[in-house]
């Protein structure tokens, strides 16, 4: 018998021969634990997820606006569950919807600022 397996079997002795009351209290506790736990590890593996996916469905789904073509789903992210997924892309449409316009202005107002003053500056060398 491993040792992994001998201490599974003591474990398992232990809380079977606790009192009724005990038992229920440990078990919870091992429950809520674990689901802690797990919960920790989803978290973190949705940020990270997040992170990336967020950042290239923006680019995407800016990029099928400006071309006029749809957006297609990226194959890396099938592993993603289906609902974590479409919501990300939810959010992104919502960001660049509401904010499309003004990304656009600002970016072309800085643009035009930028342009105007390396004209003055092209003129004051001369």
């Amino acid at each position: 018998m491993s040792l992994k397996a001998l201490c599974m079997n003591n474990l398992v002795e232990l809380i079977k021969n606790l009192p009724p009351q005990l038992k229920e209290e440990v078990i919870g506790e091992s429950l809520k634990a674990i689901k802690a736990e797990a919960k920790q590890e989803v978290m973190k593996e949705i940020r990270r997820s997040a992170a990336i996916v967020v950042d290239d469905v923006t680019d995407r789904l800016i990029s099928s606006h400006k071309t006029g073509q749809g957006m297609k789903r990226p194959e890396y992210t099938n592993d993603i569950d289906d609902e974590l997924y479409y919501t990300f892309t939810d959010i992104v449409e919502r960001f660049v919807n509401k904010h499309a316009e003004k990304i656009v202005f600002d970016r072309q107002a800085a643009m035009d600022w930028y342009e105007d003053d390396s004209e003055d500056y092209e003129q004051d060398e001369y």
